[in-house]
């Protein structure tokens, strides 16, 4: 099973998102986040067994950091090399301190716990919008400043298809 730790945008956020999505890709070959599955990604653990999920979930739930996160959309831009972007996001501000403390201790928590995680270990905080199929579009130049408070972080299972991915919520876990 494949898994992963997000925080998963409010309703109204991701309806603006995906009205935005849909807007700035007009005309690109692009691939577009289904509007219920934007989600900033904290932390994606790759393929496990089924009986690691509860040690998983313990590790999770021991090393949450104290109070809510203030986070803000903001602005929106190409991701991927340079010489060829893979697609388009929004970049994450607010009190990314805190979200860095959560991200920190998450990791560490994982590698003690003998988990290989499997995607190099950097983090940039980001919503993405749409991947490129082939091509490029250059989205015009925004800055979003849409605020909203983290105080839950859920672990989801991520099943690919080829419509795209199919994502199930495992558990949810609240800031303390």
């Amino acid at each position: 099973m494949r898994v992963f730790v997000a925080i998963f945008l409010p309703e109204e956020l991701k309806e603006r998102l995906h009205f935005l999505s849909e807007e700035i890709s007009k005309g690109a070959s692009a691939k577009l986040v289904e509007k219920q599955n934007l989600h900033l990604t904290l932390l994606f653990i790759g393929e496990i067994d089924a009986f690691d999920l509860k040690k998983i979930k313990k590790i999770i739930k021991e090393n949450l950091i104290s109070g809510k996160i203030k986070l803000s959309l903001g602005k929106v831009s190409l991701f991927g090399k340079k010489s060829k972007p893979e697609g388009v996001w929004v970049e994450v501000g607010g009190e990314k301190e805190k979200l860095f403390r959560l991200y920190k201790k998450l990791v560490d928590s994982f590698l003690k716990n003998g988990f290989l995680l499997r995607e190099k270990i950097e983090f940039t905080p980001h919503v993405t919008l749409y991947r490129f199929k082939k091509g490029v579009n250059k989205p015009p130049f925004l800055d979003l400043k849409l605020d909203f408070e983290v105080r839950v972080l859920s672990l989801y299972q991520s099943v690919l298809t080829a419509q795209g991915p199919v994502y199930t919520k495992l558990a949810d876990f609240e800031l303390k």
